[in-house]
């Protein structure tokens, strides 16, 4: 049989460690979720148990199913070396830094086209 609180702290870390393999923070993982940062907090500092319903937008917002959030420690061999080849680090770093620009300010998203524009009449 399930033992509720022990499954509630490995669903906890499996979140953690499943944000911190695709660099999302947890205010965009919550955003991503469409849950508040609280209801993140609460969750993930144990402060309350996750409702399903919860557990499907988490896994959602994650581009993860539900079994392999549930799925024990951290990802299988095979899983960590397609996570190792160079086209999927690649593609981690892009998303990693999509996520932090769409949470620019209008302000700092015009600064960094900017930045950008200067950039590109460098050659490599």
């Amino acid at each position: 049989m399930y033992d509720p609180e022990k499954e509630c702290k490995r669903v906890k870390k499996r979140i953690n460690e499943l944000r911190q393999i695709k660099g999302i923070t947890k205010n965009t993982l919550a955003k991503k979720a469409g849950i508040s940062n609280s209801t993140l907090s609460y969750l993930l500092g144990g402060k309350s148990t996750p409702y399903l319903y919860t557990l499907l937008q988490i896994c959602n917002a994650l581009e993860v199913s539900v079994s392999e959030l549930m799925s024990d420690g951290p990802m299988e061999e095979n899983q960590q070396e397609t996570h190792n080849s160079p086209q999927i680090r690649e593609q981690i770093q892009r998303d990693r830094l999509y996520n932090r620009i769409c949470h620019l300010s209008d302000t700092k998203a015009e600064m960094l086209n900017k930045y950008i524009d200067f950039l590109e009449q460098y050659p490599e």
